[in-house]
């Protein structure tokens, strides 16, 4: 990853606040964001409301899907673009193809 990122100082958990900053970005309550990190919503509210926050959670991850979809094809489109790529295949993996949709995506979008 580092290699790839060019990122020295790389660590696993950065992963995670990538995500939370952007469910922000992308307009996701605080609550449900801090939910789908699996976070535990302290105090006297996490006491009492036991609800699952389920279909939150899903948006919030379609959304952040949607998201990953749309840089990774702008990504493929600007590598296309570019003169010392053309006539190279993309190194983007296949989920960013334009016009198609990878099994997990459409798991997410069809349940």
């Amino acid at each position: 990853m580092r290699t790839l990122s060019g990122v020295e100082d790389f660590r696993i958990h950065d992963f995670r606040r990538v995500v939370r900053t952007n469910l922000s970005k992308l307009g996701v309550d605080a609550d449900t964001a801090e939910r789908v990190l699996g976070h535990v919503i302290r105090g006297v509210r996490g006491v009492y409301d036991r609800y699952e926050y389920l279909a939150e959670k899903r948006g919030a991850l379609e959304k952040w899907t949607t998201h990953l979809v749309a840089l990774l094809a702008k990504n493929d489109n600007e590598q296309e673009s570019s003169p010392q790529q053309q006539g190279r295949p993309s190194k983007t993996p296949h989920v960013a193809r334009k016009g198609s949709r990878s099994p997990r995506v459409m798991r997410l979008r069809s349940e």
